[in-house]
């Protein structure tokens, strides 16, 4: 599949890969820290690309920043070193299906074991399954989280002072 070229950002632009990006998702996370970081660095003077993978993503018009939907194969032939974001999880990051050359976005809490018991107690049926995702994130350890951020093109960007903490 031919991909669109994006455009080549300079040191003063930011392409940030969200897969999923949508309109009807604004509001939940992560998609609301990608939405607030891209306002961010827009109002910072920066040039901002949001790519998704949605090609019916409804943004038009809802957000100040460009919005193309492409796959991260483009994203990575067309950013210039330390330009290209990637919205990801810890799961994803530790597996290495993050590239690189990215800077990782870690957009979602990372929660701990004592914080999920309660109300892994109390789920039932499709809540457990919503609550499988930040458990394992949970069970990784912290120093592997960290490992595996330094590899990476720059020092992540956290979604919540939180996060950072917990990393």
């Amino acid at each position: 599949m031919n991909e669109p070229a994006l455009p080549r950002p300079t040191a003063a632009g930011r392409i940030l890969h969200a897969p999923g990006h949508h309109a009807a998702r604004l509001s939940r996370q992560p998609w609301a820290a990608v939405d607030a970081l891209a306002r961010t660095w827009l109002a910072a003077g920066l040039d901002v690309v949001v790519v998704t993978d949605r090609p019916d993503h409804g943004l038009e018009g809802r957000v100040p920043y460009a919005v193309l939907v492409s796959g991260e194969d483009a994203c990575l032939q067309s950013h210039a070193p330390g330009t290209l974001y990637r919205l990801t999880g810890i799961l994803e990051l530790v597996r290495g299906k993050v590239p690189r050359t990215a800077v990782p976005v870690l957009a979602s809490p990372r929660l701990r074991l004592g914080e999920l018991a309660p109300a892994l107690a109390r789920a039932r049926g499709r809540e457990r399954r919503m609550l499988l995702l930040p458990l394992l994130n949970a069970l990784v350890p912290a120093r592997l989280v960290a490992r595996t951020l330094a590899r990476h093109a720059g020092p992540p960007v956290y979604g919540s002072p939180a996060s950072r903490a917990r990393l």
